[in-house]
């Protein structure tokens, strides 16, 4: 499965620049009815593919981020566990010790 997810995003990337390779024309792109880039289209689509890349970027690290918080929230609750088992361990034992009344 971790070769997929090398060799998917690594198909796609030669895909894209093979077609932008193929369109070298140039074209006129409005951007934002404010101002016109005159470019070729496979800048364009090299432009919009890195775009894209860049924000999927962003969004598997706010991803990331959360897992390593919630981990580290875990692990301090682990701790915690951990510390409590051993004191219920240690009070178990001292009272094991202890001489039986007769009445028990």
């Amino acid at each position: 499965m971790n070769r997929l997810g090398f060799i998917a995003p690594l198909f796609l990337l030669v895909a894209v620049a093979v077609f932008a390779t193929l369109n070298s024309g140039p074209v006129d792109v409005d951007v934002f009815k404010v101002t016109t880039i005159r470019t070729t289209v496979g800048m364009l689509v090299i432009g919009t593919f890195a775009a894209g890349a860049v924000v999927m970027t962003l969004f598997g690290l706010a991803s990331r981020f959360k897992f390593w918080k919630e981990k580290k929230a875990l692990n301090k609750e682990l701790k915690s566990a951990k510390e409590e088992l051993g004191l219920l361990r240690s009070r178990n034992a001292e009272l094991a010790a202890q001489p039986k009344k007769d009445g028990e």
